[in-house]
C-alpha cells in the first residue's frame, strides 16, 4: 500500500512534469526542484505566435498538421473579411521550438495559392 506521503510527492512530479512538458513550468515545491534540475535539459519550450492568414491557408495547415501529426496546437479565431474582400482568420500556434513551424507554413501557402519557386 502506498502512503498519503508518497502518493503526494508522486502527484506532485506527475503535475510538474506536465506543466513543463507545455512550456509553463514554475518550481513550486521546493522538494520537486532537484527533479526539475534533473530533467530540465529533456524539456523543450514552447514557441507561441498570433497570425492573421486567409482561412484557405488556416484549414489547410489544421488538416495537414493533424494527418501528419505535427506536434503544433492550433486555435481559430472568428473569420473576418478585409477590406478587399479576402477572408481572413485570426491564429494563435504553439509548437515546440526545435519545430520548423515557418517552414512548413510557407510549404502550406505555396501551395494553396499555386506558387512557384520563380514566382517567389
Amino acid at each position: 500500500m502506498i502512503s498519503e506521503q508518497e502518493f503526494n510527492t508522486n502527484e506532485r512530479i506527475h503535475i510538474t512534469t506536465k506543466l513543463a512538458v507545455h512550456g509553463i513550468l514554475r518550481v513550486r515545491f521546493p522538494a520537486l526542484h532537484d527533479d526539475y534540475e534533473h530533467y530540465k535539459d529533456r524539456i523543450m519550450e514552447t514557441i507561441t505566435e498570433n497570425l492573421s492568414v486567409d482561412t484557405r491557408v488556416a484549414n489547410e495547415l489544421i488538416r495537414r498538421s493533424a494527418e501528419n501529426q505535427w506536434p503544433v496546437h492550433i486555435q481559430l479565431g472568428i473569420p473576418f473579411k478585409t477590406e478587399n474582400g479576402n477572408r481572413m482568420s485570426e491564429m494563435t500556434v504553439e509548437y515546440i521550438d526545435d519545430f520548423p513551424f515557418g517552414q512548413k507554413l510557407d510549404e502550406v501557402i505555396n501551395d494553396v495559392f499555386a506558387l512557384k519557386e520563380e514566382e517567389l
